[in-house]
């Protein structure tokens, strides 16, 4: 796995000069370079900023909860007009976390067109998507994509002054969106992909099933490191019966 760039996120990019009032943004950068640790500390630059970030991981959104002590989910009772201090002070945080699965749960069950209070475009000052990419990768397993995609449309639209800046270091899976028919043309393009730190694989190979267990113990007793992506939970699982026994 090799280590590409010298700086991170952090070291470049500038809230008030790249993100704030630019409506839209792509933001480019990849594996290791920092979007969500920057993420997470604008608020101890910006107390008073209300930030949403949705990721398609559920472990991502635990482990952000866990750093920023608090909880995973949006509390619909504090989302009350943010003109109110109240609402600032009452909020576990001035970052919320929650994963695409959350947001969907959202809308179905909670949303209220005719309630404003539950309006989440109108509560947030930027709203970061982790992984934007997963809108489409994981379109064919989950409806959560296409959850999260309409509700990035509407927030879009319905409140231009929230920011909106989608996060993710493969693009191209999420062109479509950027289109006069979708979130529109007029977007601003933070490109980060090679300034940054990011990993990038030695060697990208397609494994068949019966010799998976064997390579990744090889890979493994030689110290190198390794991801390895399944295409179903029944072989993930097999997987982890036999690698013990090798």
């Amino acid at each position: 796995m090799a280590r590409l760039g010298t700086v991170r996120v952090q070291d470049v990019l500038d809230y008030e000069r790249d993100i704030r009032g630019r409506g839209l943004i792509r933001l480019r950068a990849g594996v290791g370079a920092g979007k969500n640790y920057w993420v997470r500390h604008l608020p101890s630059t910006y107390p008073d900023l209300q930030i949403l970030m949705i990721t398609s991981r559920k472990n991502v959104a635990e482990a952000e909860a866990v750093r920023l002590n608090i909880e995973t989910g949006i509390y619909i009772n504090e989302l009350i007009d943010t003109t109110n201090r109240e609402w600032y002070e009452n909020m576990p945080g001035s970052l919320v976390v929650c994963t695409n699965a959350y947001l969907e749960y959202f809308l179905k069950n909670i949303y209220d067109r005719e309630n404003p209070l539950t309006h989440l475009w109108n509560k947030f000052d930027v709203i970061f998507i982790d992984e934007a990419h997963s809108m489409t990768s994981d379109a064919s397993f989950a409806d959560s994509s296409f959850h999260v995609a309409q509700f990035i449309r509407h927030a879009r639209k319905l409140n231009p002054r929230c920011d909106i800046v989608l996060m993710s270091g493969t693009q191209e899976p999420i062109d479509w969106m950027f289109s006069a028919e979708y979130l529109g043309e007029n977007y601003t393009n933070i490109d980060l992909y090679d300034t940054c730190i990011h990993l990038a694989p030695d060697i990208v190979s397609m494994m068949k099933k019966d010799v998976v267990a064997e390579r990744i113990y090889n890979i493994y007793s030689n110290n190198r490191r390794l991801i390895y992506f399944a295409n179903s939970v029944s072989s993930m699982a097999e997987l982890i019966t036999k690698l013990p026994a090798l």
